[in-house]
């Protein structure tokens, strides 16, 4: 258990060969504590994800990238260690739940 090692972690969708998000319409994504420190470009790999769960991590940042998820109702954040969110999370028309209490916002 990585995350019980104190270590940070990274999550990525770059694989070699094609991965378990390219043969589904994801739709959510359960991310919360792990310690996992940024949320990559890769997301935007995820067009049908509607539910985005990363609360209790050590998340210093979220790729602009998460705007393309037009399909994101609900966004969870809490807990973690943000100073900011990208400006692309305003795009996300379709984003009924924003949850970021816990973090460093300015």
């Amino acid at each position: 258990d990585v995350a019980s090692q104190g270590k940070p972690v990274e999550i990525s969708f770059d694989a070699k060969g094609p991965g378990w998000w390219d043969q589904s319409e994801l739709q959510k994504l359960i991310l919360a504590s792990n310690a996992i420190t940024a949320i990559p470009d890769d997301v935007a790999s995820l067009p049908a994800l509607a539910v985005l769960d990363a609360h209790d991590n050590k998340l210093v940042s979220i790729s602009p990238a998460i705007g393309q998820l037009q399909a994101l109702h609900t966004l969870s954040l809490s807990h973690n260690e943000l100073h900011q969110l990208p400006d692309e999370v305003c795009h996300l028309g379709n984003l009924k739940t924003l949850r970021v209490d816990h973090n460093q916002l300015q």
